[in-house]
């Protein structure tokens, strides 16, 4: 059983919404969506973007957590723009002062806002990223990413950022430090999440 490392959130102003941007992946969307909302600590808003997919259960899906849950807004896109316009519409959406993001196949631990938002308050930098495992489709665990081992086998995080791309599928961003960076570049779609990372 894995020790889950507690921060006082106490005193903490900052807000902290999550954006999960949608191209199908009908069948993993149920699991994403409930982990999100059904957190210990919730989200202060959830904006989900479906950029225009072509699975017809997505919007159904996408539709049904709108009306039954009101931390959650979604929206439509008309036409498919990739990841980084959908992601910077997801942007315009969100008002909070960092903005947490979910890969639609993903899904989070139940106490995963709880320490995010412990850890913001306690040092209020612009980005975070975190752990994660890799599961099979029952759930059982084939593999589990750290950047602490990623750092200590290839050197210091310069090198890592710029040649083993440590970031996480979870990160969380002061959303100022994300426009002044100008969201995510379109035509970088694949390496935006690296891109950022750099230019930040």
């Amino acid at each position: 059983m894995n020790a889950i490392k507690q921060f006082d959130t106490t005193g903490s102003n900052n807000t902290i919404g999550l954006l999960i941007p949608v191209f199908n992946h009908s069948k993993y969307l149920d699991q994403c969506i409930r982990s999100a909302v059904e957190q210990t600590i919730p989200f202060d808003k959830i904006v989900i973007v479906n950029d225009n997919s072509t699975e017809p259960a997505v919007r159904e899906i996408l539709d049904k957590w709108a009306q039954e849950c009101d931390l959650v807004d979604v929206y439509h896109l008309p036409k498919n723009g990739g990841i980084c316009a959908c992601q910077n519409f997801g942007l315009s959406k969100l008002k909070t002062d960092y903005v947490a993001f979910l890969d639609c196949d993903d899904y989070l631990s139940p106490e995963a806002n709880q320490t995010v938002s412990g850890v913001v308050a306690s040092t209020c930098k612009d980005y975070y990223f975190t752990n994660r495992t890799h599961v099979d489709d029952s759930g059982e665990t084939l593999s589990k990413y750290s950047p602490k081992h990623v750092l200590e086998t290839y050197g210091k995080f310069s090198h890592c950022l710029l040649e083993h791309m440590v970031v996480s599928h979870f990160k969380i961003i002061r959303r100022s430090r994300l426009k002044k960076a100008g969201g995510f570049e379109p035509g970088t779609e694949g390496v935006q999440d690296w891109v950022l990372a750099v230019q930040m």
